[in-house]
């Protein structure tokens, strides 16, 4: 008896996981790609993952112990896997050629990190009024010495703070990231 309970609770929980995911991909299709929107896909598979092996222990009469050691690598194989990918890259490259279809959130975009080349070679995409509001909280903070007319300014702004600020880095703090927008900079 108890055993059909915890199978149905499991269902009750897939059905939750399904819905989860219903809803964030609706998310992504009306608000476009987050980095959230992301983790939430990241902790769905890991949760969904772990619920499969929690019917494999009930069923087949496994311990705890085994259970959290599958739990385990698999999250951290997970997380080592989507750790490894340049998430920001990919939510502008997204996010610019959904543009038409789904709200474009400027201020996130212009914030993203290490997108300043893609922001510059889709540079007409930010060509349109800047407007000051309660929602420019964060792109204020960094880059309003002066109000920007347009997000392109924006743009300039970053491009200064960047170069300024890999120029004084230390070559310990080297990376790639760092290295390949430097060098679009100065190519550009």
């Amino acid at each position: 008896m108890l055993k059909w309970l915890i199978r149905i609770w499991i269902g009750q929980n897939f059905f939750m996981l399904l819905s989860v995911i219903v809803r964030n991909v609706r998310y992504i299709h009306y608000y476009n790609l987050a980095s959230l929107r992301i983790g939430v896909f990241i902790f769905l598979s890991i949760a969904a993952f772990a619920l499969i092996v929690l019917m494999i222990k009930i069923n087949k009469g496994r311990n705890m112990f085994w259970l959290y050691k599958k739990v385990f690598i698999f999250s951290a194989i997970i997380l080592t896997l989507t750790s490894a990918l340049n998430w920001n890259r990919i939510i502008a490259r997204y996010n610019i050629s959904h543009r038409e279809s789904a709200y474009f959130h400027y201020d996130y975009m212009v914030m993203l990190p290490q997108t300043i080349d893609i922001m510059m070679e889709n540079r007409d995409v930010f060509c349109i009024p800047y407007s000051s509001s309660r929602y420019h909280i964060y792109t204020e903070k960094d880059f309003s010495k002066t109000n920007p007319e347009k997000y392109s300014e924006v743009i300039d702004r970053r491009i200064e703070s960047i170069q300024q600020e890999l120029q004084e880095k230390d070559w310990r703090e080297w990376n790639y990231p760092d290295f390949r927008i430097l060098k679009y900079l100065e190519d550009n």
